[in-house]
C-alpha cells in the first residue's frame, strides 16, 4: 500500500474559501490500495490562526514561526521546506493542493494512476491557470493563461541597448523601457547606477542590487535583455506533457527526490521558490508532466485585500 500525504501550506489571507475548500478536499476520490492523510503548514502572523484550520481540515497542522521582516518569497519556501521535514518517512508521494485550488473528485486518482504507470516521472500536476479578474465579489473567475513553462536558455537571450544621456526624452525611454521589462517603475539616474521608486529603503536596497545585476550599465549604454527568464509553454488539453515547470496547484510528486531537492529562492531573482525548485529539477534531468486536467482557482490578487 503506498502512503501519500496532501500537503498544503497556506495563511489566514486564504481563509475567505478554507470553508469551500475544506469541503472539496475532503471529497476528493482516494486510489485503491492507498493510504492518504493530511499535513497543513500554517504561516499566519498569529499562531492562534492554527486553531481555526484544526477546526476546518483534518490532519496535522503545523505553525511556522516566520522570521522577524521576512518576505513573502521567504516565508513561503521556508513553509515548504517545514512541510517537507513533517513528511514520514515511509511517505511514497506528496500531494500538492493550494489553499485556493480545487480538483475535481477523480484528480488525485488520474495522478496517481499516470505515475504508477510511468515510474521515470517525477512530478505530474493538473493545469492551473492564472484567473481572470472580472468577479463583482473582489475574487477571479476563469482562466486567461495557464502556468506551464520552460526557463530561457542563456544563448536564447537576447539584448537591446540605450544610450544613457542626459536629454529628458532620452531618460523617459529608458525608464518606459525598464516599466516593460520587470512590470515596475524605474528610473535612472546618471549612467551609473538604477533605483526603483520605492517608499521603504529596505525593499528599494534590495531592488536596486538585485535589478542592478539584470539590467547592465555599459559606460554609456543601459543594456535590457529582451526576453524574461521563465517563458510560457503550449498547453496540450488532451494528453500528459514533458514540461519544465508549473504551477503547485494540484501536484503530485515523488518523495524520494524531495530527499535531494529543496524548496530555496535567490534574492536578486523575482522568482518564488517553487520555480528554482522546478528549474533545479530540470538540470538535474528529472521528468516533469502536465496532465490535462483543468482544476479551479479562486485566486485572489495579494496586495488588495489579502496582506502578508
Amino acid at each position: 500500500m503506498d502512503k501519500i500525504i496532501q500537503g498544503m501550506v497556506t495563511f489566514d489571507g486564504k481563509d475567505y474559501c478554507l470553508e469551500e475548500f475544506a469541503e472539496n478536499i475532503k471529497a476528493l476520490t482516494v486510489p485503491e490500495n492507498v493510504d492518504l492523510s493530511r499535513i497543513t503548514v500554517d504561516n499566519s502572523a498569529d499562531p492562534a490562526h492554527s486553531t481555526i484550520l484544526k477546526h476546518n481540515l483534518d490532519g496535522e497542522v503545523y505553525w511556522l514561526e516566520r522570521e522577524k521582516d521576512a518576505s513573502s518569497r521567504k516565508i513561503i519556501c521556508d513553509s515548504y521546506n517545514l512541510l517537507l521535514d513533517m513528511l514520514p518517512e515511509d511517505t511514497d508521494f506528496l500531494f500538492t493542493v493550494e489553499a485556493d485550488v480545487f480538483p475535481p473528485k477523480g484528480a488525485l486518482i488520474m495522478l496517481y494512476k499516470f505515475m504508477k504507470e510511468n515510474p521515470k516521472a517525477a512530478v505530474v500536476a493538473a493545469l492551473t491557470g492564472y484567473p481572470k479578474k472580472d468577479g463583482d465579489d473582489g475574487l477571479t473567475h476563469g482562466f486567461h493563461k495557464m502556468m506551464v513553462y520552460r526557463f530561457l536558455k542563456d544563448e536564447e537571450q537576447e539584448y537591446e541597448e540605450i544610450e544613457a544621456t542626459d536629454n529628458e526624452a532620452m531618460e523617459n525611454q529608458k525608464l518606459r523601457i525598464l516599466q516593460d521589462k520587470f512590470g515596475m517603475q524605474y528610473l535612472v539616474k546618471g549612467e551609473d547606477k538604477i533605483v526603483a521608486k520605492c517608499k521603504n529603503p529596505k525593499t528599494m536596497e534590495k531592488l536596486y542590487k538585485k535589478h542592478l545585476k539584470r539590467v547592465k550599465i555599459i559606460t554609456n549604454t543601459v543594456r535590457i535583455p529582451k526576453h524574461p527568464p521563465v517563458l510560457p509553454m503550449d498547453v496540450d488539453y488532451e494528453n500528459p506533457a514533458r514540461v519544465e515547470g508549473l504551477h503547485l496547484g494540484c501536484t503530485l510528486i515523488r518523495k524520494k527526490i524531495l530527499d535531494f531537492f529543496k524548496f530555496r529562492y535567490e534574492e536578486d531573482k523575482d522568482w518564488h521558490s517553487d520555480t528554482f525548485w522546478f528549474q533545479d529539477l530540470m538540470k538535474a534531468g528529472l521528468e516533469v508532466y502536465s496532465y490535462p486536467i483543468v482544476v479551479g482557482h479562486q485566486h485572489l490578487p495579494w496586495g488588495k485585500d489579502v496582506k502578508w
